[in-house]
C-alpha cells in the first residue's frame, strides 16, 4: 500500500469510528427524549382524567344536597352531568390502561360507582325514603367509597410520575456514556494512529537518515531493508543504489 493511502486510510478510519459515536450518541438521545414525552404525556393525561372523576363524584354530592332543599330538576341535572362526565372519563381511561394493576382499579372504579349509582337511581325515584339520614348513612358511604378508590388510582398515576422522573435522570446518565465513548474512541485511535504514523513513517525515515550518516562518515555499507513496498521503501532502494555507486565511484 502507497504511504499517502496508508496515512489517508487512518484519519478515515478516525474519523469513520468519531462519525459512528456520534451519530449512536444522538440516535440515543433523541429516543430516549421521544419516549420520556411520550410518558410524560400519559401520565399527566391519566392524571388530569382521574381528576375528572373525582370532580363527578363532587357534583353528585352537590345535587343530592340540592335535592335534599327540593331544588329537584337542578340536583337531577347535575345528576346526569355528573354521571356523563364520569362515564366518559372512565371510558377513555378503559383505552389507556396498559397493566393488570390498572386495570384492576378500574374494575374497583366501576364497582363502587355502579353501587352508588344505583343508590342514586332508587333514591331519586321515591321521595318519601331520601332524607339527610339516607345520605349519610348510604349514599355519602358509598360516594366515599367510589372517590377513595379513585384517589388511589390518582396516586397510582402520581407514583409512575415520580418513578418517571427518576428514570429521566437514569436517561440523562446514559445519555452521557455515547459521549465518553466518542472520547474514549478518539484518544485510542489518535494513539493508534501516531503509532501508525510512527512506525511506517517516522522510524523508517529516522533508521535511513541514520544508515546515511553512517555510510559517509564511517564508510559503514548501507543494508536497510524497509517491510513495506511504498514511497519509504522506493527511497530506501535509491539511497541503497546511492551509496553502492558512491563505493564504486570510491574504489
Amino acid at each position: 500500500m502507497k504511504l499517502k493511502l496508508k496515512i489517508t486510510a487512518g484519519f478515515l478510519i478516525i474519523a469513520a469510528m468519531l462519525f459512528i459515536a456520534g451519530a449512536w450518541s444522538i440516535f440515543q438521545v433523541k429516543f430516549a427524549g421521544k419516549n420520556l414525552r411520550k410518558m410524560f404525556g400519559e401520565n399527566l393525561s391519566m392524571i388530569y382524567e382521574t381528576n375528572k372523576l373525582n370532580r363527578a363524584l363532587e357534583i353528585e354530592q352537590k345535587a343530592f344536597m340540592l335535592f335534599l332543599l327540593d331544588k329537584k330538576e337542578e340536583s337531577v341535572a347535575l345528576f346526569n352531568k355528573a354521571d356523563s362526565i364520569f362515564g366518559s372519563t372512565l371510558k377513555k381511561i378503559e383505552t389507556n390502561i396498559s397493566n393488570s394493576q390498572e386495570k384492576r382499579i378500574i374494575e374497583q372504579i366501576k364497582k363502587e360507582y355502579a353501587s352508588a349509582k344505583n343508590l342514586t337511581d332508587k333514591l331519586l325515584s321515591d321521595k318519601q325514603i331520601y332524607s339527610k339520614e339516607v345520605y349519610f348513612s348510604k349514599l355519602k358511604t358509598v360516594l366515599e367509597k367510589a372517590d377513595k378508590v379513585v384517589d388511589e388510582f390518582h396516586k397510582y398515576y402520581e407514583t409512575r410520575l415520580s418513578e418517571l422522573t427518576m428514570k429521566i435522570d437514569a436517561e440523562e446518565n446514559r445519555s452521557i456514556m455515547p459521549g465518553l465513548v466518542a472520547m474514549s474512541a478518539a484518544i485510542v485511535f489518535a494513539l493508534l494512529f501516531s503509532f501508525f504514523v510512527n512506525h511506517y513513517v517516522v522510524t523508517p525515515i529516522v533508521t535511513i537518515t541514520k544508515k546515511v550518516n553512517d555510510f559517509t562518515e564511517n564508510g559503514i555499507p548501507y543494508d536497510y531493508q524497509t517491510e513495506s513496498k511504498d514511497e519509504i521503501h522506493e527511497l530506501s532502494e535509491s539511497v541503497r543504489k546511492l551509496t553502492v555507486k558512491a563505493e564504486i565511484n570510491r574504489d
